[in-house]
């Protein structure tokens, strides 16, 4: 479904290090525009954005500046994706945030930890979306076992369905609700299971969703969210944090 899906948002850690021992040419008066505009770099290096905006809020104190700490950091998308991965109107403010200027402003970059106080996040991820990410290529997709899956969202529910091929390519519907553990892991709870119409045993079952779940884990996206919910509607589902 998401397995190791890559979001941007939350908590403000911003995926910026330097590789190797290259050095950082950070300026010697560091402003809140140089570092929004550097955040705005480092998300395009990774992602593909439309309408991205980032905002740094600084402190009256002008020292806190220098040493990468602001009041807040904003960003919002009307479109974030990475590739066959799309999320809809993402927007993150994080507060109290403290940035490290050598890695901010490093020419290289992998994943690294930012600290911040607390952050609000918000966005959404279409029925279309869900199934660019769960083609047959996917890590899902192989893991599972299941072959034409597709995931069709209902009020309140996600409707999945496919080939499962551990029981002779027999048709395999699950229907169920997501929900939050660790503030990292997306899972998914099955409220029924049947192959063929008939009810999936339990230990298939058990062992399908251990194969499948987190569906969704913010351990590896750029930004390391933590998220608090997550509401599937008639259409769409809403990540908050």
């Amino acid at each position: 479904m998401l397995k190791r899906a890559t979001l941007l948002f939350a908590a403000l850690p911003i995926l910026l290090s330097v590789c190797g021992s290259v050095r950082a040419q950070v300026p010697a008066c560091v402003t809140a525009d140089a570092m929004a505009t550097q955040i705005q770099t480092r998300i395009l290096q990774c992602f593909t954005c439309t309408n991205l905006e980032v905002q740094v809020v600084p402190f009256d104190d002008p020292s806190y500046t220098q040493q990468g700490r602001v009041q807040w950091i904003t960003i919002s998308a009307d479109l974030l994706s990475q590739g066959p991965f799309n999320i809809q109107k993402v927007f993150v403010k994080s507060f109290d945030v403290t940035l490290d200027l050598n890695k901010l402003f490093a020419p290289h970059i992998v994943v690294t930890h930012t600290a911040c106080a607390r952050s609000i996040v918000t966005a959404c991820i279409t029925e279309e979306d869900l199934n660019e990410i769960v083609g047959p290529n996917s890590s899902l997709a192989k893991n599972s076992g299941i072959e034409d899956l597709k995931m069709t969202i209902l009020p309140g529910a996600i409707k999945i369905t496919g080939k499962y091929h551990p029981l002779f390519d027999a048709d395999l519907e699950l229907i169920g609700t997501l929900s939050v553990s660790d503030h990292r892991n997306v899972n998914f709870e099955p409220t029924s299971a049947t192959f063929n119409g008939i009810p999936l045993p339990a230990g298939l079952l058990k062992v399908l969703l251990r194969k499948m779940n987190p569906v969704v884990d913010f351990h590896d996206v750029p930004l390391e969210p933590s998220i608090d919910q997550v509401v599937v509607d008639d259409h769409r589902v809403l990540v908050t944090g």
